[in-house]
């Protein structure tokens, strides 16, 4: 799939934006502050029916403004999909596609896939636990309709055991109000874990192949450990419960569960192997974790039979010009890149693209 053309109406620093894009490696050029991660997030909302950069998506609508709009045209396996997206000043943003309204975004996802890369993808691998579960989370919506769900009934769930747990230890419940919760979270766990246990495994073998188009070596492999502290075995779950109760009920706090996972990455170049988050380099870290990152758009390929969007924001800066050059022939063999860059010259000896953009004044325009 690609993205035909796009138009931004008061979004960030853009007041009026009609630009056309055309399939295969389009590059956007500007400097620092020129609107160009603004553009890539504007893109990358028509994926995910919200922006990745705010929690607050009316900071999208240009300053003095009351709303502002995104509309775009995507060609997919269906055909030509028209997408509408408004924001307004203190009400709910409006989603149509093909000038329908949609009341979920989680449709959008298979209408235009997208993955995004950036320079802060090193946070990845050396981060908290929590961006790594939320990695896994985002491909398993991609590819599991119901795995969003889920996830949502067990934060609803585990929202509802922590008061009863803070009741148990102000003494207004007793200890035995807990089961019916453990049984339905033990149920969504069980869920969870087994839908990430697979992916992970799928995850490392695509991993290890897109490492080898990129940095060719036999010897240097990719691990992904999963690490969980629910049990795999149905029957253990009875002795978890009763072994944390009473510090569960002392912290009024769930201390199982797939919301304490963490997935733990390990790299070995033939001379032994290292957890990247404790021993890896900065360029290590953000290399590998641009590699999954192309993963989960490999997979998301093989799930939906389309090619996403690769959004690549600025990811240059802490990769070594040969693996920017394979990353740059990779980019090449997929249906449509958008790849930023503050300097045309710096790029210039591996890039030919068929487009190139210049963003500057809060305008972006082709480069003829």
């Amino acid at each position: 799939m690609y993205l035909k053309n796009l138009v931004l109406h008061d979004i960030r620093n853009y007041a009026d934006l009609k630009i056309c894009f055309q399939p295969g490696l389009n590059i956007i050029i500007g400097s620092n502050a020129a609107g160009k991660s603004n553009l890539l997030e504007a893109i990358f909302f028509l994926h995910l029916g919200r922006s990745l950069r705010v929690l607050d998506e009316q900071e999208m609508i240009r300053w003095g403004q009351p709303e502002g709009y995104i509309t775009a045209e995507i060609v997919n396996t269906t055909g030509i999909q028209a997408i509408g997206i408004g924001l307004a000043k203190e009400q709910d943003k409006k989603i149509q596609v093909n000038k329908k309204y949609i009341s979920s975004p989680g449709g959008l996802r298979t209408i235009a896939p997208a993955v995004m890369l950036s320079s802060k993808d090193g946070e990845l691998i050396s981060g908290e636990p929590v961006i790594r579960r939320s990695f896994l989370n985002q491909l398993l919506v991609q590819i599991e309709p119901e795995y969003s769900y889920r996830l949502l009934k067990l934060k609803k769930i585990i929202l509802s055991r922590n008061e009863i747990l803070k009741q148990i230890r102000d003494e207004r419940q007793k200890a035995d109000a807990l089961e019916i919760w453990n049984q339905q979270l033990q149920a969504e766990a069980n869920y969870i874990t087994t839908k990430r246990r697979n992916i992970i495994a799928v995850l490392q073998k695509t991993a290890n192949q897109v490492l080898q188009s990129l940095k060719p070596d036999p010897k240097r492999v990719i691990s992904l450990e999963y690490k969980t502290n629910c049990p795999s075995e149905e029957q253990n779950w009875p002795k978890v419960w009763l072994m944390i109760q009473q510090e569960e009920i002392k912290q009024a706090r769930t201390l199982i569960g797939p919301q304490r996972d963490d997935l733990e990455v390990i790299i070995d170049k033939g001379n032994g192997a290292k957890n990247l988050r404790i021993f890896g380099s900065q360029g290590e870290q953000t290399l590998t974790a641009y590699i999954l990152r192309l993963s989960q758009a490999e997979i998301i390929e093989q799930e939906q039979q389309q090619h996403p969007l690769i959004l690549a924001d600025d990811i240059f800066a802490e990769i070594d010009a040969q693996t920017q050059e394979q990353m740059v022939q990779y980019f090449r063999r997929q249906e449509q890149v958008f790849l930023t860059a503050t300097d045309q010259e710096r790029i210039k000896d591996i890039i030919d693209p068929k487009t190139v953009y210049q963003v500057n004044n809060n305008l972006c325009s082709r480069i003829e």
